[in-house]
């Protein structure tokens, strides 16, 4: 829906068409400040960024994958997927022969057997229970290591939730900024309106010039495209907001006014804590320590691999061409398996040396991760600062502001000052709202961000 320019041209050509179509003007500026249209739903959701946070935490689209793969690697740090567990399975087997067969026996007395395309069947089943005593400590390293890559996924998830909070109330507060300017810029229609009814009345009686008039006109027209264009902004930013929540609607959300922020940081309890919140500190961290666990595991192939095997086994064969003509066997069956390589080409040489190489690489990252943490929190911490100072300071200017535009409109109303100054007073009183509404999001963006930086965003 656009302003109605055509309705608004008409108002001005006679006092009894005004009067009627002034009222209509209202009511179709009044709609298109309404985030959702008629057209588009009879029930639109009402969000505040608490609301909207929520929301994003459940349905985005990051968060589920993130969520999905924690699951994932969760379930495979499991002491089984790190041999710490026996293993029990059933085997079995079958086999067909076909052999000539030559075979002769040291008795004497037993003639030799031979045979062309003898057949011989053999069967065997057996219910086996095998486990690793001892492989150079590399369960006990895959174990933890599995644990390590479990805890970088727990903290991805976490990372995914904080920049998905983050990023939601940044597109909240970018659609609120959008809104309120609406909301603003509908306000300086209306008095626009006011101010030529007052300039027709007063040309009307020979108050005021033809000039007076057209530029009161002027204004208004200049107010309504404002108007238009920020209504047009203000959904694009809140189609935006769904994009980043995770959910599809044919509706545009009514967003709260009012949001709340923290009460004053402390700066040296969030330095603090920094090191124990701060994700990608704390990934960059484990990461280390998964370096340290592959280097265990490479150490592991230096020593013998010692393995325990029992179980219960069945065999039977039947021969076509043998002294016997079948052969069963079954019961109770243990042992122990050794291997130890004695030659292999370098390889464990060369995997112990790129494991070392890895862990002097994941400190690098770690110190690098920390200074960069401190950076970003002292940058953040600045402009923290310098946000809630300048917002107190546009509180003090709107006061200002507000007291200027009632005092000349009612010096306008007694043709005291002219309709220039009235414009400008009117100018000054939006610009001022503009600010002031900026400065609220500037701060509650700087509170986010710093939190974010210092890890306690979900806090």
């Amino acid at each position: 829906m656009s302003i109605p320019f055509h309705i608004a041209t008409f108002a001005y050509s006679s006092l009894p068409v005004r009067r009627l179509l002034l009222p209509l003007l209202f009511c179709l500026s009044a709609k298109m400040m309404a985030p959702i249209s008629a057209q588009e739903a009879s029930s639109p959701l009402q969000l505040d960024l608490e609301g909207a946070i929520a929301l994003a935490l459940e349905h985005n689209y990051d968060v589920r994958v993130a969520r999905a793969d924690r699951e994932v690697q969760q379930l495979l740090a499991d002491p089984g997927n790190a041999g710490l567990l026996p293993s029990f399975y059933l085997d079995g087997s079958a086999e067909w022969l076909l052999q000539n067969t030559d075979i002769t026996f040291a008795n004497i007395e037993q003639p030799p057997i031979s045979a062309e395309g003898a057949r011989t069947l053999n069967y065997t089943a057996a219910a086996v229970v095998e486990y690793t005593l001892f492989n150079g400590g590399r369960r006990i390293a895959s174990m933890r290591l599995l644990e390590s890559q479990s805890d970088d996924a727990r903290l991805r998830e976490k990372l995914a939730m904080e920049s998905t909070v983050l990023n939601v109330g940044n597109s909240y507060l970018e659609a609120l900024r959008m809104q309120d300017i609406s909301a603003i810029a509908q306000e300086a229609v209306e008095l626009s309106l006011e101010r030529l009814e007052r300039a027709r009345e007063n040309y009307r009686y020979g108050g005021f010039t033809r000039l007076q008039l057209l530029n009161a006109e002027v204004d208004l027209r200049s107010d309504s495209i404002a108007l238009e264009e920020a209504l047009i902004s203000a959904a694009r930013a809140k189609r935006q907001l769904q994009l980043a929540m995770g959910i599809r609607s044919d509706s545009l959300p009514e967003l709260e006014e009012s949001f709340s922020f923290r009460e004053m940081i402390d700066r040296d309890e969030l330095l603090q804590k920094a090191e124990m919140r701060n994700t990608a500190f704390l990934r960059a961290r484990n990461e280390l320590y998964r370096a340290e666990r592959e280097l265990d595991q490479s150490k592991a192939d230096r020593y013998p691999n010692l393995a325990a095997v029992g179980g219960y086994r069945y065999a039977f064969s039947d021969f076509e061409a043998n002294f016997l003509n079948t052969q069963e066997n079954i019961g109770w069956n243990a042992g122990v398996n050794l291997r130890f390589f004695v030659f292999d080409a370098g390889r464990i040489r060369r995997n112990i040396q790129s494991a070392q190489l890895g862990i002097q690489m994941a400190r690098v990252e770690e110190e690098r991760s920390l200074n960069e943490m401190y950076t970003r929190i002292a940058n953040a911490w600045d402009a923290y600062i310098s946000s809630r100072q300048l917002l107190a300071m546009s509180e003090r200017q709107l006061e200002l502001a507000e007291q200027n535009f009632e005092r000349s409109k009612e010096a306008f109303a007694g043709g005291q000052v002219t309709g220039t100054e009235q414009r400008e007073a009117q100018v000054n009183l939006s610009r001022s709202r503009n600010e002031i509404s900026a400065r609220r999001i500037d701060a509650k963006l700087a509170e986010m961000d710093l939190l974010f930086e210092a890890g306690a965003l979900l806090e």
